[in-house]
């Protein structure tokens, strides 16, 4: 096999407690059509049946099972055990679209200065069933990611690694959560990235899944905030712009939307509130974001 044609990639996926789901996870890496791909899972001692089914597929998969001290140092862990040119978390609850793989390779044979490409995803149930799709940021947009007013769907983006270990090529641990975002703010400072349309991952919305609670989205919020404060004055410099304000109410209407949609409605007006009073042209840019993503999700 020419490696230099068929780059390794490298699938980070850390887990804990998740065997209702992981060996889907590993059967939808497993069937993709491109096959130079390693499988590396961070176990942090789960106590159900995960450590079973990841022991059933050890011919297959590269795990450890080992305590660790949250989301982001499981992810280091993984990411420091891989090898791969390309590298995509994989949370143990989320699948691959098949041809997923081939699609990155693909697209950064054409666009080789581009340190992501990423795509959309499924929203699905616990049992699958498709609930909407989420649309990457179409066109890519610094200012936009950087002030939460489009995301970026983690489970659809592959990084090129050497763009990776050009930024820092870690996941802050110092965040309780949300490290894909401060690590697409820390790449997106000296790198482009590039949106390619198409479905490639199955993003499951559940119970135990971080997006389904209001406690949890408290605590996005704050991570999210910590990033913005910490990266506000390069943005600043390089872009030539103040953001720290626009910064604070996109997130605040990234909130209230996902406060809404909880119907955590007591929350979900104090934050609407909140991105309002801190910028009302955000806020109006905002619900225009907001809108056309809507539509873009009817037509869909």
């Amino acid at each position: 096999m020419d490696l230099m044609k068929f780059p390794l990639i490298s699938v980070l996926t850390p887990v804990c407690n998740m065997g209702e789901f992981i060996e889907n996870n590993i059967k939808s890496v497993l069937n993709q059509d491109y096959k130079n791909i390693e499988h590396i899972i961070q176990d942090n001692l789960s106590t159900d049946n995960t450590a079973t089914i990841l022991g059933n597929y050890s011919k297959h998969i590269n795990w450890i099972s080992e305590s660790d001290s949250g989301q982001a140092d499981g992810l280091n862990r993984a990411l420091q055990r891989s090898k791969g040119d390309i590298i995509i978390v994989l949370n143990a609850d989320d699948e691959l679209m098949p041809g997923a793989c081939s699609m990155a390779v693909k697209n950064f044979e054409l666009f080789p200065d581009n340190a992501v490409i990423y795509g959309d995803k499924y929203n699905v149930d616990e049992n699958g069933v498709i609930r909407y799709t989420y649309f990457g940021p179409d066109p890519y947009n610094f200012l936009k990611i950087f002030c939460v007013q489009d995301i970026i769907p983690a489970q659809s983006a592959f990084i090129k690694r050497n763009f990776f270990e050009d930024s820092g090529f870690f996941f802050d641990p110092a965040l309780p959560t949300c490290p894909d975002f401060e690590a697409w703010i820390r790449i997106g400072l000296k790198h482009s990235m590039k949106y390619v349309p198409g479905i490639l991952s199955r993003y499951r919305m559940h119970s135990g899944s971080e997006s389904q609670n209001s406690d949890v989205i408290l605590k996005m919020i704050g991570s999210k905030l910590s990033v913005i404060n910490k990266y506000s004055e390069d943005v600043a410099r390089i872009y030539e712009v103040n953001v720290i304000n626009r910064a604070r109410s996109g997130l605040y209407f990234w909130a209230a939307t996902n406060f809404l949609r909880l119907k955590n409605n007591k929350l979900s007006i104090k934050f609407f509130f909140l991105a309002f009073i801190g910028n009302p042209l955000t806020f109006v840019q905002s619900t225009g974001i907001l809108i056309k993503k809507l539509q873009k999700r009817i037509a869909d």
